[in-house]
């Protein structure tokens, strides 16, 4: 019997022949994976559960560690939309490898064509079968200048920023600050600096850099074209994260099924402010 470090009783200690846990390892879901994989034996194989909603199951994954999954071809009716040109239904042969789509469903229980405002991505093919993977909700893609960035980007871009500095982040969430053009990303860390302004502005140059990628993605073309304006963090006060779980918790409610949104309008709980700053 394994001894809990600091009395803390972990799953690696009650569950030590646990081998599998099935759960979403994309999106902002996916952010808390890393989080708890110490909590668990090392053994532990991680499977995502696949993409599906109310109306249906959408994909199968096949391969352990990997979100993308074969869509469910025999259950439902699937059609897709390219963004930008919605009007042209395709069908899943038609699809191409790294594109994006909306998706719409027709299922026996009487729906046609329904729109559930999911926007997905191919990555590769199972035999002739397309793999996917959600991408966003149709609603939350980021355009203040026509960039129309996905919050995916914007999931990646942080948690390579995490892993780059070595920093570690509990929550953050994205601001469009419309006036100024720009991304306004509000972050709590695990701890507080002792220099807030610095650690802010290291941030923000750090996922401005991650945003660049290659250069050949919207964000780097409108911030050369200076549509947009350079990114800035905003640091949090710790505690934060629960806090705005406690202002949306309605009575009686557990939280469990609480989504807090990626993207605000405006800076939530602003008076957890610590410090800001922005890419030189």
């Amino acid at each position: 019997m394994k001894i809990a470090a600091a009395n803390a009783l972990i799953p690696d200690i009650y569950r030590p022949e646990l081998q599998v846990i099935c759960c979403w390892l994309n999106g902002s879901i996916g952010n808390y994976v890393e989080r708890i994989r110490p909590l668990f034996p090392a053994i532990i194989k991680f499977m995502d559960i696949g993409y599906g909603a109310t109306e249906g199951k959408f994909t199968i994954p096949l391969e352990v560690a990997k979100s993308a999954g074969s869509l469910a071809i025999f259950g439902i009716f699937f059609e897709f939309a390219d963004p930008g040109e919605p009007r042209k239904m395709l069908l899943a042969h038609e699809l191409e490898d790294g594109q994006v789509y909306e998706i719409f469903i027709t299922t026996n229980s009487g729906l046609y064509r329904y729109a559930i405002h999911d926007l997905i991505r191919v990555e590769g093919f199972t035999g002739t079968t397309p793999n996917l993977i959600f991408e966003s909700k149709s609603t939350e893609v980021i355009d203040i200048c026509g960039e129309r960035t996905s919050p995916t980007t914007l999931i990646n871009a942080v948690s390579a920023t995490a892993a780059v500095t070595g920093t570690k982040l509990k929550h953050w969430a994205l601001v469009l600050d419309i006036k100024e053009s720009r991304y306004n990303f509000c972050i709590e860390l695990e701890s507080t600096p002792a220099a807030l302004a610095a650690a802010a502005g290291n941030l923000a140059a750090a996922i401005e850099k991650q945003l660049y990628g290659a250069g050949i993605l919207p964000y780097p073309t409108f911030r050369q074209q200076k549509h947009l304006g350079p990114a800035l963090v905003t640091l949090m006060q710790c505690g934060w994260h629960e806090a705005r779980i406690k202002a949306k918790r309605k009575t009686g409610d557990s939280g469990n099924q609480l989504k807090l949104p990626l993207v605000c309008p405006e800076i939530p709980l602003p008076d957890y402010v610590i410090a800001g700053s922005g890419v030189d």
